[in-house]
């Protein structure tokens, strides 16, 4: 079977930069008092209010006239230079931007989306306006066929979007990257981000589905998966009436010829492949319609010979423009360099006249001075050969010296390398020195699981065991599960002092409830860092719990982290406080938090987990595991014991991980009463 072409192309305004433009930024003003807007222009007194006001005109007239956009744009740059304002700067580079490129000035574009870059990278700024600085500057190199320079921002948005838990900023990257994948000839690599796109933005009414799905259908067409093909793109048609987008509508129609063609139905194909010319025509798509024509003339080969010739002179014929005006070009180009060395051989020639005729007046008295001529050529010569034999001794010993160089440079780095690995393996014994041996627990509590699944070396998790008396002066056994912002070195320092601070509580015979031992740590840890010259704005989610065996009551205190109860074939869910450890309130003091008790039975099992089991992304769509799988698969394995239930949801986590990258570090605790 032949390899059907690919029916969408990057070109320059391609359909998911057009719509991730609209979808992505909420700040793009949509005024409709133009005049007004001048009126106030001309009142305004502050450059803050000018430049506001001129960036709303500017965007205002952009799709009528981008020329007089721009001057709005560059009326208003040097206000924004003095304000020194980040964020109105980042707006007013976006708008020449955009400006530009409806003009086809593309360098000009690219260099105002690079500024974009670098103010907005200067502050730190991680959010969706930085997503879409990356995304617009990917889409124009990507137009100038600068692959590798738009794969890395294309990437660098996609990754912004997984930190930011937003699926749309981590999907639409992933359709130019399929496209890069399809055209190094990796079509399961495409397909594999098509999937994931789709599974991370299906449902949401966007025009890129069905043009998403028109693309999967296609590599499906490559892969002889013509039933999976014609399934999606059923599914695109039930979602262009509700979008009305006569481009997009046009690649469903023409991912569908393909289909019908490979199904071996030219008539259906003619079809819907006119479908597709009836969206595409009107608005002059030609860089679509060149190869639409030549798939209706092969669709009406076996069904209307006529149609067939017309279709494919019609495809020469565009065609054939293109080509012209690349011959064009290229005639241009040698007619211009013919011309030129035409040139350069007419003065050659003049010139050698000319020496002819010198040479026949001055022969005689050169037959005189030959001898002289050669032996000074002889000496000349060879001072230029000693010379040169000095200069190459000379770069000779330079290179070794540099090699040297390079190789105790290699060596540095080598060591520096081996020190900083063995510093943090080092770091690691320390942390895990820090929490308690799961065995040693025992002497607590009888029936305990722990486990603790580092995403780095070093863990923002910990777990924690201790005991307590309380009011009564009964002993209490406690235990604690924590998650620190971030993972690594910055987790690990911040587990240590968390750790550290539970442990001095333990000398404290007055903490008699959980709550007290939290709001020690909490204003630990606050004070701690109120110290810092640097905000620091790290925190750390926690639970606290004390088992009461006489009373069979259970006294908790929990900063974010919920508390999960399993009662035979119910899970109870304990909430806590919604602050963080770590935080302060606006009067600048440390946050309180509660104690809360719950009535246990015999055979409840407790479960603290950290957020990073939840949160992993795998299965076969990428998705994450979530809260609620979580929950659901809990309730599925009540009734094993406590250590086969430990098994079984290790083993989950891995096999949903699978090849994908752990995001965060993982540790859960369970305890049976």
């Amino acid at each position: 079977m032949k390899t059907p072409p690919k029916i969408l192309c990057l070109s320059f305004q391609s359909p998911w930069t057009l719509l991730l433009a609209v979808l992505l930024l909420t700040h793009t003003p949509a005024w409709n008092q133009q005049d007004s807007l001048q009126t106030e222009l001309e009142k305004a007194k502050t450059d803050s209010a000018k430049v506001d006001l001129l960036l709303q005109l500017g965007w205002i007239i952009l799709g009528e006239n981008p020329e007089e956009a721009l001057t709005y744009g560059l009326t208003a740059e040097p206000l924004v230079i003095r304000l020194k304002d980040p964020y109105r700067a980042e707006n007013t580079y976006r708008l020449m931007a955009f400006c530009y490129g409806d003009m086809n000035d593309r360098p000009s574009c690219l260099e105002n989306h690079m500024k974009r870059i670098h103010i907005l990278e200067s502050i730190g700024e991680r959010s969706k306006l930085m997503a879409s600085a990356y995304y617009e500057a990917a889409s124009v190199l990507d137009s100038q066929n600068q692959d590798e320079a738009a794969e890395i921002f294309y990437n660098k948005c996609s990754q912004l979007g997984m930190e930011l838990n937003m699926k749309t900023l981590y999907a639409y990257p992933l359709l130019p990257l399929s496209g890069m994948k399809s055209e190094r000839g990796d079509t399961v690599g495409a397909k594999a981000d098509l999937r994931l796109a789709y599974s991370l933005i299906q449902n949401q009414g966007t025009p890129i589905e069905p043009i998403l799905l028109a693309n999967l259908s296609v590599i499906l067409i490559e892969q002889d998966s013509l039933e999976e093909a014609k399934r999606l793109i059923d599914s695109a048609y039930i979602l262009l009436p509700s979008l009305d987008q006569p481009e997009v509508a046009g690649f469903v129609y023409q991912a569908s010829g393909l289909i019908q063609t490979n199904l071996g139905n030219p008539a259906k194909a003619v079809e819907e492949f006119h479908k597709a010319l009836d969206n595409w025509e009107p608005l002059n798509k030609y860089f679509y319609l060149q190869g639409l024509y030549l798939q209706l003339a092969r669709a009406y080969s076996t069904v209307n010979a006529d149609s067939a010739v017309h279709y494919f002179e019609k495809h020469i014929e565009l065609s054939k423009q293109v080509n012209n005006e690349d011959n064009n070009a290229q005639i241009a180009e040698m007619e211009a360099r013919y011309k030129n060395e035409e040139k350069q051989k007419e003065i050659e020639l003049l010139s050698a006249d000319k020496k002819l005729a010198d040479l026949e007046n001055t022969r005689q008295s050169q037959i005189s001075t030959l001898v002289s001529t050669l032996l000074g050529a002889v000496i000349l010569f060879s001072i230029f050969l000693i010379s040169r034999i000095r200069i190459i001794r000379k770069q000779n010993n330079l290179i070794q010296e540099q090699k040297r160089e390079v190789v105790q440079q290699k060596e540095i780095v080598e060591e520096k390398s081996r020190e900083i690995f063995d510093s943090i393996t080092y770091a690691r014994r320390i942390q895990s020195a820090a929490m308690p041996d799961p065995k040693a627990v025992e002497q607590y509590l009888s029936k305990v699981i722990v486990t603790y699944i580092p995403k780095d070396q070093l863990s923002g998790d910990f777990y924690w065991f201790g005991k307590m008396k309380s009011k009564e002066a009964k002993e209490m056994a406690l235990f604690a599960l924590g998650d620190c912002t971030g993972h690594g070195v910055p987790g690990a320092l911040l587990s240590i002092l968390g750790i550290n601070y539970l442990n001095v509580s333990q000398a404290y015979h007055n903490l008699t409830d959980p709550s007290h031992v939290l709001n020690f740590l909490n204003e630990g840890i606050f004070s701690t860092f109120q110290a810092s010259d640097n905000e620091i704005r790290d925190g750390m989610d926690i639970a606290l719990v004390a088992v009461d065996p006489d009373k069979k009551k259970l006294y908790y205190a929990a900063a974010k982290n919920p508390v999960y109860i399993l009662r035979q074939s119910t899970l109870i869910i304990l909430k806590g406080d919604s602050h963080a450890v770590g935080k302060g309130t606006r009067n600048g003091q440390a946050e309180h938090f509660n104690l809360f008790e719950f009535d246990y039975e015999p055979d409840d099992i407790v479960y603290l987990f950290s957020d990073g089991y939840a949160d992993q992304f795998g299965g076969e769509k990428g998705k994450k595991f979530s809260s609620k799988r979580l929950r659901n698969y809990l309730t599925e394995i009540k009734n094993q014991p406590l250590k086969k239930q430990q098994n079984i949801l290790e083993e989950n986590f891995k096999t949903w991980k699978g090849n994908f990258e752990q995001l965060d570090d993982v540790c859960f605790i369970g305890v049976q009463l």
